[in-house]
């Protein structure tokens, strides 16, 4: 927002940050503050709560720069529900909330609010009232990105009734979403060699329509089961009420933003809020931290897992690393000798060069996105 930049920012969406763009930035901040807010409120040390309220101040100013819609409707949510179930576990007596922190919560989300207005930042919005504007329009469904939204939530919904049990498979809505999108759908760009997000713009139609029936009744049920944990956790007030409330509000705000963006289909929040939920469960309930029994117990395959893990991204990033700029044939060729499975690696190859080396390159990628238009381009050129 202040000018600094990063080859990791997303360069067309300021404010920048280094998980991409701005709305990621948002979402993981509007289902952060439910935990600080709580934390501010309950932490018997002074200290401790001011860290917490200086870490919900600056996140409200961050929520605010980011304009993002989903992470305002859900820090909406998130905190709301948060507020009303810490009233209810003070009114059952088990849980003090003293005036001192609340005003001290109160104040620092004015101040951060205010020093997001007020300091001068480097943002070249075209409106000039962009977020009075944004905030007038976060219900906004007729014309812009909410239509857009609409029609895609519309039409991935008939991919969902095409296959209904299992979906069409995880990753796989945008190979399948042209059977049901016309070339008209504001969702894709056809000059790029990508022409579609690798997710739609809500965790929810994704989940039905990459998981189907039985990917989505399993998510319910799991939300059902932590909601309902919550719940108890109010009615025994105390601690337990506390963790409760930061629970109910963690999982309001992740759904609420879920609803409208691609959240827990990326792994930077869903780790978070696994986290996060996991460790607020623990206290609404009372437990004591779960111990790990036997010699070995899981380590072997978790060690196995991220070895795996590391190893591909390894491979990507080195693949990445060697292809440059795509300006050098060369380099490409020896990137997809390390990461054959590369789409924007082959297509840069299948769309270059004589045909009798394109070929394979181009076999590649009509078996990764057959569909798409870089890759019927593609085969035509070469017939």
């Amino acid at each position: 927002a202040w000018g600094a930049s990063s080859p990791l920012f997303a360069p067309r969406r300021a404010p920048g940050g280094t998980l991409g763009n701005r709305n990621f930035v948002g979402h993981l901040a509007a289902i952060a503050l439910p935990s600080l807010a709580v934390l501010t409120l309950t932490l018997q040390r002074w200290r401790h709560a001011a860290l917490t309220a200086l870490g919900a101040a600056v996140l409200m100013g961050i929520l605010l720069l980011t304009r993002s819609r989903a992470a305002w409707l859900g820090g909406a949510a998130g905190g709301g529900l948060t507020a009303f179930a810490l009233l209810l576990a003070w009114r059952r007596g088990g849980l003090p909330l003293p005036l001192p922190r609340l005003a001290m919560m109160a104040g620092v989300g004015i101040v951060g609010l205010v020093l997001a207005f007020g300091v001068p930042n480097t943002l070249a919005w075209r409106s000039d009232s962009p977020y009075i504007d944004t905030l007038t329009g976060v219900a906004n469904f007729q014309d812009g990105s909410g239509r857009g939204r609409v029609l895609q939530y519309r039409r991935t919904l008939e991919l969902a009734l095409a296959h209904p049990v299992v979906g069409v498979g995880p990753g796989n809505w945008p190979i399948r979403y042209g059977e049901v999108a016309p070339s008209s759908d504001p969702s894709w760009t056809f000059g790029d060699v990508i022409p579609l997000n690798p997710w739609p713009s809500s965790d929810w139609i994704a989940l039905a329509s990459e998981r189907g029936a039985v990917g989505v009744a399993a998510v319910l049920l799991l939300a059902i089961s932590l909601g309902w944990r919550g719940l108890r956790g109010l009615r025994g007030g105390g601690p337990g009420g506390a963790a409760g409330a930061a629970l109910l509000g963690t999982l309001a705000a992740t759904a609420v933003v879920g609803l409208f963006d691609a959240v827990l289909l990326l792994p930077v929040p869903t780790l978070f809020v696994a986290l996060t939920a996991g460790s607020w469960l623990a206290r609404s309930a009372g437990d004591p931290p779960p111990m790990l029994e036997g010699r070995w117990g899981w380590w072997p395959a978790a060690l196995l897992l991220l070895a795996l893990g590391t190893a591909r991204s390894a491979q990507q990033v080195a693949a990445y690393v060697v292809a440059g700029r795509g300006d050098d044939r060369s380099a490409l060729r020896w990137a997809a000798r390390i990461d054959p499975t590369s789409y924007p690696i082959r297509i840069a190859l299948a769309r270059r060069g004589g045909c009798r080396e394109a070929r394979s390159h181009i076999e590649a990628v009509s078996r990764l996105a057959p569909e798409w238009p870089a890759v019927v381009q593609a085969r035509r050129r070469c017939r």
